[in-house]
């Protein structure tokens, strides 16, 4: 990794302010990422870490520009939340505890790598797409009545549909 940012507090993302991460860099916080108002948002190549809640309020989407690069959800039991949706390109957990969504549906269009942790989706919904993949140890997908992992098809091939409870 070629350059590293990290902050220990919130990491408020407002207005018009578009955070870049450059291929092969890292930027993460100890404390929650929250994207407000309509252009806000990282464009990452790179990976971004997040150890509190992401809130996503902006109608960018949050990661904007196809943000290839790797989010890291690496905190204690975490919350994926806001008015908006977020397609996250690789998602990865890590940290301790569960990862829920709540209040909001989320899409994976790259890798999806639960490693050994619950992701409960509540009574969300998250998507992964016909280019996305799921990856494992032992984590598992969990919902609640009308919460829900969606698979987008569009082959005659195997999928891996990763679901329990505790």
């Amino acid at each position: 990794i070629s350059h590293v940012a990290y902050s220990q507090c919130v990491m408020n993302i407002d207005g018009a302010a578009v955070i870049t991460v450059p291929s092969g860099t890292f930027i993460g916080t100890q404390g929650d990422i929250v994207f407000q108002n309509v252009s806000a948002g990282i464009d990452n190549s790179g990976t971004v870490e997040c150890q509190g809640t992401w809130t996503n309020n902006a109608s960018s989407g949050g990661l904007v520009n196809g943000s290839a690069g790797t989010v890291l959800l690496d905190g204690a039991a975490q919350t994926i939340t806001g008015s908006v949706a977020t397609t996250f390109s690789t998602l990865t957990l890590g940290g301790s505890g569960i990862k829920t969504l709540v209040g909001v549906n989320a899409t994976v269009t790259g890798t999806f790598n639960l490693a050994t942790f619950e992701f409960a989706t509540g009574v969300n919904t998250i998507t992964v797409t016909t280019t996305g993949t799921i990856t494992l140890t032992t984590g598992f997908i969990s919902s609640l009545p009308l919460g829900w992992l969606a698979r987008n098809t569009n082959a005659a091939t195997l999928y891996f549909y990763p679901v329990g409870r505790p």
